[in-house]
């Protein structure tokens, strides 16, 4: 089993080829030379002569591409818990285990009381401006926002420079306690959405600057990759000027992420994960992002989903990503079932950790970068 699964990483996910070899298509199926893709790209391994498919190549493998940029940590794992679950976490010293491959913690929040340590050292912690303002009635336990107006205040990085999230989910939503796009005014949906959202912008480019941090993109609700190609064509040259690097964002629950309802069950919606490397390759052949965060992950809403799902999801999401160094993982870890999720599947810790636990654990060792666990921006 493990020289297939080797197999499939070498020949399936390619960031280089030679025309003529056979290749992964974006989807997930396989091409090899002057053919084309199921849903009509061109295969990545096609001759640049080629014309014959309906669309261009997604990626071109055959091209050289471009040097990844410096690891911004050690780990390129990072959890998503609320300031009490994480004080519990570090109360038990529950990420010891992970080796120094848990390289940041957030809490969809511009602050924290809490400081999460592993092995004694401390793990980043990663701000948040939640929205692109404050919507006091319809969320009114959120106040972090950054936009052309400004931004509400962040922690600075006393160190080498750092990241901050910024506008939790701006493409529509199930409401406006979970999704700013759901709010009034939020939503930043389509291609049309992305290039406004660039262009209100500029007092999260400023924050982060003044806290000596870079802020990604918003963090979508699923991943986009004609939205993400938008909002960089789009940016200001201001913007570019106070940061040239992009840090995408993005969420990937499993089952909406595979266009399933949100609560399905099925095995392969919950987990599939083939045409996630070609995605996030392509937008880093393209330029279009230097980091990508998928900040919140998880399957989804399913309710009698046991953890052998997530530990499957997780599987696969290894297997995705680990040859693309500049994509980072941030799992939900919720140990209260919030937002139509399930403890069993979500949280990492306590009765979970010999199950989806040891999963994530071992996925986000064999991740880790070869750097010490500091920014290199």
């Amino acid at each position: 089993m493990r020289v297939v699964l080797l197999v499939v990483a070498l020949c399936g996910l390619a960031t280089s080829c030679k025309v003529g070899d056979r290749v992964q298509c974006p989807g997930g199926t396989y091409c090899q030379g002057n053919q084309c893709c199921v849903g009509g790209s061109t295969c990545p391994s096609a001759s640049s002569t080629y014309s014959a498919c309906p669309k261009p190549k997604a990626t071109d493998c055959t091209s050289p591409s471009p040097s990844p940029p410096a690891p911004l940590f050690k780990g390129r794992c990072g959890v998503a818990v609320t300031d009490i679950e994480a004080a519990n976490i570090e109360s038990h010293s529950w990420l010891d285990v992970y080796e120094g491959s848990i390289g940041f913690w957030y809490n969809w929040n511009d602050k924290s009381a809490t400081t999460i340590r592993a092995n004694g050292a401390v793990v980043p912690f990663l701000p948040m401006w939640w929205g692109s303002q404050v919507w006091s009635q319809q969320h009114p336990a959120q106040e972090s926002w950054c936009s052309n107006a400004g931004s509400s205040p962040i922690p600075t990085e006393n160190g080498a420079t750092s990241v901050a999230f910024a506008w939790n989910e701006p493409l529509g939503g199930a409401g406006c306690k979970w999704s700013m796009g759901a709010c009034p005014g939020g939503d930043y949906s389509g291609t049309a959405g992305a290039a406004r959202s660039a262009n209100n912008y500029m007092g999260c480019a400023n924050g982060a600057k003044a806290a000596n941090r870079i802020v990604s993109t918003p963090c979508l609700n699923n991943l986009d990759p004609d939205w993400f190609r938008a909002w960089h064509k789009n940016r200001p040259a201001a913007f570019m000027e106070i940061q040239p690097k992009t840090v995408c964002c993005s969420h990937i629950y499993a089952s909406q992420y595979n266009g399933a309802k949100w609560d399905s069950c099925d095995i392969n919606a919950m987990t599939n994960m083939d045409k996630l490397g070609g995605q996030l390759q392509g937008l880093v052949d393209d330029g279009t992002c230097d980091y990508h965060f998928i900040q919140e992950i998880g399957i989804g809403g399913c309710a009698t989903a046991d953890a052998s799902a997530s530990e499957l999801l997780i599987k696969n999401l290894g297997n995705a990503v680990r040859n693309i160094p500049s994509v980072y993982l941030g799992w939900f870890a919720n140990s209260e079932g919030d937002g139509g999720t399930a403890r069993s599947t979500t949280w990492l810790f306590q009765e979970n950790a010999g199950t989806l636990g040891n999963a994530y654990k071992n996925m986000c060792m064999s991740l880790v970068n070869k750097v010490n666990n500091t920014i290199m921006v």
